[in-house]
């Protein structure tokens, strides 16, 4: 009986760590994302990704709503996201900048 409750307990545990969240990549952003038909954005399931427009390779993780880009150069950008179907929405923190891209691939 100790044995069950012991793993109940854990399996509870763990639940909620996840739910928590701890900051991650997300098999939901993965692939590449763009508008009007030009890819913009492609998050790959290891946390990298690249920038296509400017050629910029970045580290990626998402925590709580946030998606943080992390660049080659050291510049990060936060932005918070929300993903409905096939189409992601970015809103950049600082500007407020609203983008919505489909998924393309």
């Amino acid at each position: 009986m100790k044995k069950i409750l012991a793993l109940v307990t854990f399996a509870a545990v763990m639940v909620i760590l996840t739910a928590c969240g701890s900051g991650g990549v997300s098999d939901e952003v993965v692939g590449t994302w763009g508008a009007f038909d030009m890819e913009i954005f492609t998050f790959n399931s290891d946390g990298t990704g690249y920038e296509l427009l400017d050629h910029e390779p970045f580290e990626w993780s998402m925590r709580r709503g946030t998606l943080t880009m992390t660049f080659d150069d050291g510049e990060s950008e936060e932005m918070d996201y929300s993903i409905d179907g096939d189409t992601l929405t970015l809103i950049d923190q600082v500007s407020d900048f609203e983008m919505q891209l489909e998924r393309m691939r």
